[in-house]
């Protein structure tokens, strides 16, 4: 009996140890504008961009990058969402699927059935994938392959939807408006505005909560109760965040001088103190491991990791061997950092203690084909030299080698 109670506490403890890696204790990004965001994928991370999507295996140490030159719509990338092997990529003007076991892309714009253009939030519900922006939402089939148009006709108050939640059974969407309730077995909407006196900036999703930003402070939507609940901010204005940084119901709020945490577990914001660790307080962007374990600060001098459990701080400069102090975004990547910063991305490995250089794609189309699905222009694939490929029907698909 000892013997099996040892062998299960060993399992036990393997299983514990095994859940715990460092690609899994990310936080999701969110900025206002959507120019960057984040997810990891087992050993994967994969960071969307103004300048395409990059994916980083951590066992390779290899980037890979798409972009028109090899099947994206467009080199925005606004937003980003995984389910079981397929990845959901927003676009400016486009949502491309990716399955990643056959390394193929379908894309939907307007003229293949998109209702919507500047996508700003994706979300599932069961078969269905949501996609939510500018102008409304939609809903895709996967089943008869179409899009579902949601606007005003169909029940929406909002005309801008900020972010996509599922709740039990339902779909709730925060838009400019409020909070709105759809029921997709009986197809019916229930509103909860905000109060008069708000106007909501944006919104983002944690697990269980849709929250909204406004000038005045933050509103929690609690799905359960459907109700608000004000969550006091000093000094606030929502038009002040620049990040948004996620991690299951808790998050961290940047500001150009600030970063504030909230604790689910005690319901309460708080603002980081340990500004004296830093260099100086120039703050450019912030990466944050799991719970708070590791802080990583971009600042005008360069990066700054610090561990608050032991208080120990490291600094990474450009005269120790940092390629640049100029980070346009800065994000986890795994026990590193990685940073946009004008042609190229940057990325740490704290076990070598080495940093490496990736360029960028180029703005424009590029060497490789130009992919059109504009309905002025055409469905095409545009290889040079004379050779172009048309494209007909309601889709279109890019098969490729990564």
């Amino acid at each position: 009996m000892m013997r099996h109670g040892a062998a299960l506490s060993a399992i036990l403890l393997f299983l514990v140890l095994t859940r715990v890696q460092p690609i899994r204790a990310q936080a999701r990004v969110q900025y206002p504008d959507r120019s960057y965001s984040t997810l990891a994928q087992g050993g994967t991370q994969w960071i969307g961009s103004p300048r395409g999507l990059y994916r980083y295996r951590f066992e390779e140490n290899v980037w890979s990058a798409y972009g028109p030159q090899n099947g994206l719509h467009s080199t925005r990338i606004t937003a980003l969402a995984l389910r079981s092997d397929v990845l959901w990529i927003g676009q400016e003007g486009a949502v491309t699927r990716f399955d990643l076991r056959s390394n193929t892309m379908l894309h939907f714009d307007s003229s293949s059935g998109l209702p919507i253009g500047d996508i700003r939030s994706l979300a599932f519900e069961g078969e269905y994938t949501w996609a939510g922006g500018r102008g409304g939402a939609a809903r895709y089939d996967e089943l008869i392959e179409e899009w579902q148009f949601i606007g005003a006709k169909q029940g929406l108050q909002g005309s801008v939807v900020h972010a996509i939640l599922e709740g039990s059974e339902r779909m709730f969407l925060a838009t400019d408006a409020g909070v709105e309730e759809y029921d997709p077995r009986y197809e019916r909407w229930r509103y909860y505005p905000v109060p008069q006196d708000v106007r909501v900036l944006d919104a983002f999703a944690t697990d269980r909560w849709l929250w909204l930003l406004h000038d005045g402070g933050l509103l929690r939507f609690d799905l359960s109760a459907r109700n608000y609940a004000p969550i006091p901010f000093p000094d606030f204005r929502g038009s002040n965040i620049s990040v948004v940084l996620i991690e299951g119901d808790n998050f961290w709020l940047r500001t150009p001088h600030d970063l504030w945490r909230y604790d689910a577990a005690a319901d309460a914001l708080r603002p980081f103190l340990e500004w004296e660790r830093l260099p100086d307080r120039d703050l450019r962007d912030v990466a944050v491991s799991s719970s708070g374990a590791v802080f990583w600060f971009s600042t005008a001098g360069g990066i700054t990791r610090h561990v608050p459990s032991d208080g120990s701080t490291t600094y990474f400069t450009e005269a120790g061997g940092m390629p640049t102090t100029d980070f346009e975004a800065m994000f986890l990547l795994g026990d590193g950092v990685a940073g946009f910063a004008g042609e190229a991305l940057h990325h740490l490995r704290t076990s070598e203690n080495r940093w490496y250089t990736t360029p960028l794609l180029q703005a424009g189309s590029g060497d490789g084909p130009r992919v059109s699905l504009d309905p002025s222009d055409g469905s095409f694939v545009d290889f040079g030299a004379d050779w172009r490929l048309d494209l007909s029907g309601s889709r279109s698909a890019w098969l490729f080698e990564d």
